[in-house]
Parts: C-alpha cells; structure tokens; sequence
C-alpha cells in the first residue's frame, strides 16, 4: 500500500462508494457516492430470485449511471424513497451506508450471502443475494446508528470562541514553557542496563528470525494513529474496530496460517479490540471442530472471507458456566423436517454473546435438543440471524445490552427466540445427528466428543493464558517507564529545601519500587508459563513419529512473505489441531492445568494493570495513559470462558485425584510431581521439607525458592484433600462436602498454580545463554519468589518468622540489583508506541508534552465558554 501511495496510486480504501439502500418489497433504490476524482458506469444483469425468509434485491432495477466530478450517482428507476427511520416490527435499523469498493460492487451478485433459502438442507429456491461486502455494510449500519441517535439540539445564540491554546514543543531534555525536559531521562536509564535488552527480547521471542516474524505481525499497523479513540462513543469505537480490522486481514484471508504463538501477538498487541474477534475465536472454530464435512464445506469458506459474521450464542440471562442447565428450545418437527427455536422464558434469552447486538448475521446457538418430547441434551445449531438488508428476521429480536466498564468495541447483546425454525441440517452433525423421521443417531466418533470438546476449550484457555502475559506487560511497561520520569518530593531536606532543589523520582521510593517491579516479574513468569503451554499444544499435535523440533524457530523466514495455509489470519483451525491429537489419554492433565492457570493468570494481570494504573497517581486515572482503559478493557477475561472460581475448583479435582494417585503409590508426574514424595506415606510431609534458610543468600537462589514452593504445594492439597476426604466420609454426600471445602480447594490451586509459573521461570534459565542475560533473569525470578513468600499465606508453616526476616531483606536487596535494568527490562517486551498508545508511557518519555497534548484533544474545549454559560442559564430559568 505504501509503494502504490508513492506511486501516485490511491488505495482502494479511498475509492470507497457510499451506498444507500432502501426496501420496498422487491424494489431497490441506490445513491452512490464515489470518493474518487474518475468517472465510471455499471449495468447490472437482472436476476430472478425467491425466499421466504428475506426481501430480495431485484438488481434489474439499476439501469442507469450518471457520473460527473462533482456527485456519481446511481439512479434506481423507482423512485421509492430511502426510509429514514429504524425498521419499526424487526427492532433493526435500515442500513444506509454499504461501503464497497467500485471492483466489489461489480463481483458482490457473484457472492451471495448464504441464507435460509440457499444454504444446506434447504427445499426452497435458491436465491441470489448482492452481499456487495457484509463487513462494509455492518459497519454503514453502526454509522446509520450513529446518525439516528444524534437528535442534536438547537444552536444557540452568538456562541464565542473557543479558547485556543499554546501547542506543547517535541520534547528537550530542558524544562520550558513548552517542554517538560524530560528527554534525556530514560536514555540515561537505559545506559544503565547491565544486559542487551534487543538480547533479551530475542530470548523471549525464540530467536532473532522470531523477533522479525513477531515485527511482521504487527506490521499492518505501522501508521495508524489511534489516540483520538478515548474520546469515541461506543459507535464510534465499533465503528473504527470493523473498518481497522477489515483494512488489516483483507489481504491474508486466502494465503496465510498463523501459528499459536502468531495468534497471541495479534490478541495482545491488539489496537482496536472487538466484535469481530469472536467471529474467528469462537464461531468458527466450532463450526470446524462440531460441523460435518459437508457443513464445514459451506459455511467455513464463507466464515473466512466475512460474507458472513457470526456469534456464539451460548450464555443466557439465567445461565452462564451450568452449560447442562440452558433453557434454550430446539423442538424437531419431522412434519417439516425443521427444528423450532424458542427462548421461552425470561431466563432463557441468550444474554451476552459478544457480536450478536449488532454485527452478527449468524450464529452458533446452544439449545436442549427435543425430539418427541424428549431431552437429547445440549447441542448446537447454525441459525441466520439478520437478513440481506441487516434485519433481523421473524421471530428473532437482537439488541445491544448496553454500555459497559470496558471493552466498548464489542456489541455484546441478546436474543430472543420465537417459533424460529430451521432446517434439520442446521444442527452441527459432526458426531451426532436427526434423521428426517426424527431418530437421534450418534457418530462411530461420538465417544471421542467429549475428549475433543475438552481439547477446544483447553486450546481456547491456552490462548488466554499466553496472551495474559503480554497485556500485563503493556501495563508494566507504562508504569515502569512514568515512575522513571514523574518526581515527587526533594532528595535531601536536611539542609531545607527550595522549589527549585532537586525532585526524587518516585521509582526510587521503596514501595513504589516494590509494586511496580513485582508486576515486572510476574509479567516475565507469565510469558514464560504461556510458552509451556504453547510447547505442549505442538506435542500433543504433533504425530507420535515425528521427533521433536524447535518450536520457537519459524518454517519460513518473514523476508519471503506470508506463509502459504488454507485458514483465516487471527485464529488457528482449532478443528484440524485436534484431530492430529496422538494422545487423548493426555488431555485432562493439560486441561486441569490449563483452567487453573486460565483462573489465576487472568486475575493476576487484572489485578496487577489496575496497581500499574494506581502506581501512575492522578494522571494514571485519564484515558490517554493507556493504563486506564487497558484495566477496564481487559477485566472481562476473568469470568470469560469460564468464571475464574469455577475453573480453579475444575483443576483441584484433578488435585485431588492426583493426591489420591501419589498415596496409593503410583507414579505422578508434569505438573503435579511434587507429590511423588507421598508414596511413602503421609510421613513424607515431615521428611521432605526443605532445610530452614542459614542466611538471606539462600533466598536469593531460585533452586531453594522452588524447594520451598514445592513443599508448601505439597502441605497444602496434601491438607485440604485429608479435610475433605475426612467430611466426606462423615456425610457421604459429595456436593456438600465440596462446598464445604471451596474456600481451601481455590487456595490449594493458587498455590499450585504459582508453584507451576516458578518452575516454568527456573526452566527458562537454564536455557539462556548469554549471561548477562541469564543474571538478570535469575534476579527478576528471585523477586516472583520472594513476593509470594512473603505474601502468600500457603508459606506459613512452611517459613519460621526469621526465615521471614530474611526473605524480606532478600527482597529488598534484589530490588535495588534490578532497579538499573527496570527501563531496559519493559524495552525488551517490544511493544511499539502505537499499542501502548500511552501518553506517559512513551518511549522518549516526552510524558508532559503528550499529556498536554491529548488533554487538547477533549470535546469540551471545543465547546465555547458562552454556549456553556447559555446552556447554564437556562437551566436556572428552568
């Protein structure tokens, strides 16, 4: 796109038609408005089509062209009006934006949108829809929101100017009128860095070939400016995510495969997050791994190249993670050969799904499957949600439930069912299936479902836990480097003090030194606990012959080019990945591991983006420090794809049954070998303890940390399963005893799950080889150890009080060896300004000239003082 700018070429983005469409049962009017400077024609063949379900484009209607510099427009030879006001029975809105380029409009009646009448298991005629391009014109729908909302009030009367201000300079390293001369500080920190931060970054990228194919990754966005999006609306920001996300992928729908780790880089270095996310994480995908061939053939292809945009419909008003106990209706009427779709109580009303309020034109709903009255469990079915024009159809209303804390560019909505009915072969049939007569029949694969279904949402969680790693380094980053700048108090006030003495920075304050660089640590043992999972996920896919090869290294170095792969960018074919699963036995191991780890990972970086935003004081609480709203954008992922407490009680399960294995003697290995020394009995506990501590030296070993973490492990489920084990004998009823226990159950998880990020981090060391590199990651792995000694309550009795006293010092020493690399540390994550889109954590650290700058920027010093006195006085009146 660059050269064809240098060129003298527009991009096709510029050469846009805005298109206005209007119903009237099977008469089209169209007004185009071309961008560009040149004249063009078009004629359209006419095309005879016929549905039950939508109202069909009679593209014989558009006979006429006439173009000329000032306004091209395409003149229908109805002269129906365009209507101007929102579909009143359908609750939908009439589109009145479709942006295409000239080049698609000429190919869109080629590609018809699959619908009721054209798709699988229809008996209807097959109709040709114009899709023109179904993500131009959803977003067209959200601007037409925009334009209905806005009723804008009267002008009022003679309105002043509106103040102007004295721009802020680029930056110095001397303080000015328009200069916070801080240029110079964290060029000086770096010149402080006992490592190579390019080194380090290399180290945690997998090698310089990935460091280039990560920077390949984000490439797309080099340029784009996304400052001005703190101060968007909601239709605004969903506005700008469909058009980003659009311009971004158009060009490796057809030729491009990202790996895994390929996948995490897009999700976490992500500039405007939103709706269409779901469409390739969680749409997809099931239609990939549940679908049969034949439904996979159909709707995957068209899912790829967004001709259709679809939702999971699976939460509803009254159920969320009790999967078993929705309510959702799908009744088979073997008359008609359909299944009926009801929603029948208020509780039952799909509530949630992200997409579904005003993007979605499918969706993958979850329903109780019934055939003669008869329950056949939770199944899932492919339903057409809104037709060619953006409606929704009979029977279906949709809707957007509403503002929320974050996470603005998804339209998360609801749904509701009446008597919507759809084919038979709507139902995903990969291992179940209804016969025309009604008989319920199970696939030869059906017994291996389960298994399958858990290898989907293990993959899923992985994803989540990698990424985790990468927001709180976002988050990091900007404290880190803004404690660096920002100083607060004198650095020596025993002689007095004038305004003009030197300021302290305020990393150098011992708590905001601990706070900041405790998030440091537990970013860097995230990222490396989301590498394991990445590693394990190419074993287990990987055929049993095959040896094992470097993950980190790619096939194909990013100089050539995009990979050649048959699936979308942004989302793996989860489908594919587990069928090529050789060890299924495996699976609940990994997906124990994988929820606690989703559990806990997620509230640790949720908790630990709101502290870095606390740690930046006042100015951390404005939009523009990129902190705030990355704390109120992420905090969702903590009850997504399962509540944080339900998966941690998911993995203590699997705790306890390990506990059960090591104390009958059996071999227990991965993730929960610190239970082997239990074969021997419960004495174990007193045999296996670590040696107290002789001296803070030790504490500053990262093997004698995982000793005593390993142990405290240990003690911990060794103690909630005998407590529990001990209730349930008592009563014999298993739930109640469960419950009883829930409290202990979550904590014995955290304690694994932190035993389990520290043993990733102390793997990782061993496989660095540059030692300087190597020294500081044994230093910030030291603190991830000895914050949690010291805070976490699963140490007591592990640690006496002098054991304690001496971690603390430990911890304070480790603080002051890594405070030179705290800036070079950050730099190593590679996080481009343009992610970060932070005002103060900028990487010349120019923080007061851009804050002044985005505070410009605020709507209400657009307003002019005498519209806000004119507004006030008569509210007075009033």
């Amino acid at each position: 796109r660059k050269e064809r700018k240098e060129k003298g070429f527009k991009h096709k983005a510029t050469q846009r038609m805005s298109i206005r469409v209007s119903v009237n049962q099977s008469d089209v009017h169209i007004n185009v408005h071309l961008n560009s400077s040149s004249s063009s024609s078009l004629s359209s063949q006419q095309r005879n089509t016929s549905t039950s379900s939508a109202s069909s484009v009679n593209s014989q209607n558009i006979q006429n062209i006439n173009v000329d510099n000032k306004q091209k427009q395409v003149t229908n030879t109805s002269t129906t009006p365009a209507p101007t006001q929102p579909h009143a029975e359908s609750g939908g809105l009439a589109p009145s934006q479709l942006v295409a380029s000239s080049q698609e409009v000429a190919v869109a009646a080629q590609n018809p949108i699959p619908t009721v009448a054209n798709a699988p298991g229809s008996t209807e005629a097959a109709a040709d829809k114009n899709d023109a391009n179904l993500v131009q014109m959803v977003q067209s729908a959200v601007e037409n929101t925009e334009e209905a909302q806005e009723e804008k009030p009267k002008a009022p009367p003679a309105p002043s100017k509106v103040p102007q201000y004295t721009p802020p300079g680029e930056g110095s390293d001397k303080e000015s009128a328009t200069s916070g001369g801080t240029a110079h500080i964290l060029p000086e920190e770096r010149k402080n860095a006992s490592f190579s931060s390019e080194a380090l970054m290399h180290f945690l990228d997998g090698g310089p070939e990935m460091t280039k194919k990560r920077r390949f990754i984000l490439s797309p966005t080099k340029g784009t400016d996304a400052s001005d999006k703190y101060n968007w609306d909601r239709t605004q920001v969903l506005k700008h995510h469909i058009k980003h996300f659009y311009e971004v992928h158009e060009d490796f729908w057809d030729n491009y495969k990202p790996t895994r780790q390929e996948v995490a880089w897009m999700m976490e270095s992500a500039m405007f997050s939103g709706s269409l996310m779901n469409h390739y994480g969680l749409f997809l995908p099931t239609i990939e791994s549940q679908g049969n061939e034949q439904q996979r053939e159909w709707w995957s292809a068209r899912s790829r190249r967004m001709q259709i945009i679809g939702s999971y419909a699976q939460t509803e008003l009254g159920h969320g993670s009790n999967v078993r106990g929705l309510q959702t209706i799908a009744e088979y009427d073997k008359s008609t050969q359909e299944f009926v779709m009801n929603t029948p109580t208020l509780r039952s009303i799909k509530w949630w799904p992200g997409t579904l309020g005003k993007v979605a034109t499918h969706a993958v709903v979850y329903a109780q499957l019934l055939i003669n009255n008869k329950e056949y469990g939770v199944h899932a079915f492919i339903m057409q949600l809104r037709d060619e024009n953006h409606q929704p159809l009979k029977g279906i209303e949709l809707g957007d439930l509403g503002s929320k804390l974050g996470d603005h560019g998804n339209d998360t909505g609801y749904m509701v069912l009446d008597n919507v009915r759809i084919p038979r072969e709507y139902m995903l049939a990969k291992y179940n299936q209804v016969t025309p007569s009604g008989e319920y029949v199970k696939s030869p694969q059906s017994k291996q479902n389960a298994k399958l279904a858990y290898a989907t949402m293990m993959f899923t969680r992985g994803t989540m836990v990698t990424c985790s790693g990468g927001y709180l380094s976002r988050a990091v980053t900007i404290a880190t480097r803004y404690s660096c700048i920002r100083t607060q108090g004198f650095t020596d006030t025993s002689k007095g003090a004038s305004f003009r003495s030197q300021e302290k920075k305020i990393i150098d304050y011992q708590v905001q030194r601990y706070r900041v660089l405790k998030q440091l640590a537990f970013a860097y043992a995230i990222k490396f606990t989301g590498r394991w999972m990445t590693n394990k996920f190419l074993e287990m896919e990987r055929p049993a012959a095959t040896p094992p090869a470097d993950n980190l290294r790619p096939p194909t170095p990013p100089s050539g080019g995009p990979a050649t792969a048959t699936t979308t960018t942004g989302k793996r074919n989860n489908a594919a990945d587990i069928e090529r699963l050789g060890n299924l036995e495996a699976l609940p191991e990994i997906a124990a591991t994988s929820a606690g780890l989703k559990a806990f990972c997620t509230i640790f970086v949720s908790q630990g983006i709101e502290d870095c935003r606390k740690c930046c004081g006042g100015n951390g609480y404005l939009l523009s420090s990129g902190v705030a709203s990355l704390a109120a954008d992420y905090v969702w992922q903590t009850t997504a794809e399962g509540d944080f407490i339900i998966l941690a009680l998911q993995t203590a399960r699997f705790l306890l049954k390990s506990l059960q294995t090591a104390l009958s003697g059996k071999p227990v290995t991965g993730p929960v070998s610190y239970l082997s020394p239990l074969a021997s009995g419960p004495s174990a506990l007193k045999s296996s303890k670590p040696q107290p501590a002789k001296s803070s030296s030790q504490f500053h070993d990262p093997s004698y940390l995982l000793q005593l973490y390993q142990y405290a492990s240990l003690v911990t489920v060794f103690n909630v399963g005998n407590s529990f084990q001990t209730s349930f004998s008592q009563s014999n009823k298993f739930d109640e005893a469960w419950n009883a226990h829930a409290i202990e159950l979550v904590n014995a998880v955290r304690s694994h799950t932190l035993t389990f990020m520290l043993t990733n981090f102390v793997a990782a060391l061993s496989e660095v080889r540059d030692e300087k590199v190597k020294n500081v990651l044994r230093r910030v792995c030291v603190l991830f150890g000895l914050v949690n000694v010291v805070e976490d309550a699963s140490f007591i009795g592990v640690v006496n009080g002098e054991e304690v006293r001496m971690a603390r010092e430990a911890l304070i020493k480790v603080m002051e060896e890594i405070r030179g690399d705290a800036v070079a540390l950050v730099d190593s994550f590679d996080i481009p300004d343009r992610v970060l889109n932070s005002a103060i954590g900028r990487f010349d650290g120019n923080v007061y000239e851009a804050l002044y700058k985005e505070a410009l920027k605020s709507p209400l010093n657009k307003v002019a003082s005498l519209t806000v006195l004119f507004f006030y006085r008569s509210l007075v009146r009033i």
